[in-house]
């Protein structure tokens, strides 16, 4: 950037911006699949499947996005980017409330997607104004950011839909997300177009790919449960009257779990290798969502799924902090792609499983998938590792 390096309002002012960004999404996630069904005419599979292609429909249209979006940023400024970028998703977030039809309801979530995909502009920002030797630190707490809206928001919503209705509970995460814009554009500073991506990213590109299917697959752990917990917790024979809140619940007690879960990976970076971490954590996030088959009540389920998601959070910073920080928008666009094709996959991984299957079916495969891609992973590595050794 033009000016100085590592100002300090500036970072916090992007990391804040991010939290309130992911507080508002997230605000949604819990009664946006319970306001699908209720507007909903169809019988219960249909419904099903209508809800895992509505909810992942902005997310893999962010994925489509977000490298476009990183580009973008070697001729217009980052911050005027995050800026429309918040305007659009204020606007569209709004009109959801409105919309009764399912098939409007998913072009309107289509074109929010495709739209959307700030985290990847604040990330550019971000790296842009950190330090080399401060961008992990950064990053972590960019990712806790995320992560701590994903608490918050989730109990707060299902609050606001409980006690106040739908549309008023869509309005409401509407104006969080213009507040994050003034917020953003009164105290974040100017921010030049990024110089272009040149040369090679500096990781081969198998393991540059190796490493995304992980951050996909840790993510499809992280949001594929809010789609199908009206029908899980129908399972575990919570009352009707009490699913919206006792998802609420569970959503924030994974999201609390996936917090101390990153936080304690990042402080165990100084003892043990982050291919190590990755795989140990992937193993026991996969062994604690097969656990969830045994789950008899909403208090066991729970617990497993906390076990789960701390587990797996951790994953994402690490990643990120392997890969990222070797090159500027496109590169890090196609990154944190990731992130937006496990946050569209998961729902529609799991209300298409679960309309046909059963629950421990859908845990079987999510956990085989994640076992798969942690192998693929440790090979190319490996691989990698033993070709450097060889050319020394």
């Amino acid at each position: 950037m033009e000016r100085s390096r590592g100002g300090a309002l500036d970072i916090w002012v992007v990391i804040c911006t991010q939290f309130g960004i992911s507080i508002s999404f997230n605000f949604m996630v819990v009664f946006l699949p319970f306001y699908i069904a209720s507007v909903s005419r169809a019988d219960r599979e249909t419904t099903l499947l209508w809800v895992g292609i509505i909810t992942s429909a902005s997310p893999v249209m962010a994925a489509i996005g977000s490298p476009f979006w990183g580009g973008l940023t070697a001729r217009i400024s980052p911050k005027r980017i995050m800026e429309m970028g918040l305007l659009s998703h204020t606007f569209w977030v709004g009109l959801v409330g409105f919309i009764s039809s399912l098939p409007l309801l998913l072009l309107i979530r289509l074109v929010h997607g495709f739209l959307g995909g700030i985290s990847t502009i604040t990330m550019i920002i971000l790296s842009a104004l950190a330090r080399p030797t401060e961008l992990p630190r950064y990053l972590g707490l960019f990712h806790t950011s995320i992560t701590l809206g994903q608490i918050v928001g989730p109990p707060i919503g299902a609050l606001a839909a409980a006690a106040f209705g739908y549309r008023a509970a869509f309005l409401a995460a509407s104006a969080m997300l213009f507040l994050c814009f003034l917020g953003a554009h009164r105290f974040l500073g100017p921010a030049p177009p990024q110089p272009r991506d040149v040369g090679a990213s500096g990781e081969p590109r198998p393991a540059a790919i190796a490493g995304w299917g992980v951050g996909l697959i840790a993510t499809v752990h992280l949001s594929f449960l809010p789609s199908v917990l009206p029908e899980l917790l129908q399972g575990l024979a919570v009352p009707g009257d009490r699913a919206l809140l006792s998802a609420g619940g569970v959503v924030m007690a994974s999201g609390v779990a996936a917090a101390l879960g990153a936080l304690l990976l990042s402080r165990l970076t100084f003892w043990i290798s982050p291919d190590l971490l990755i795989l140990v954590t992937g193993l026991i996030s996969a062994l604690g969502l097969v656990g969830m088959s045994w789950a008899r009540d909403p208090w066991s389920f729970t617990v497993l799924r906390m076990i789960e998601t701390g587990s797996i959070a951790g994953t994402v910073p690490l990643l990120f902090s392997l890969f990222a920080g070797k090159g500027q928008g496109r590169t890090i666009g196609t990154l944190n792609a990731s992130r937006f094709a496990g946050n569209a996959l998961g729902p529609i991984l799991a209300t298409t499983i679960l309309a046909r299957s059963s629950p421990p079916i859908l845990y079987a495969a999510i956990s085989g998938l994640t076992v798969l891609a942690l192998i693929v992973f440790l090979l190319v590595r490996g691989r990698e590792r033993l070709s450097i050794s060889v050319s020394l």
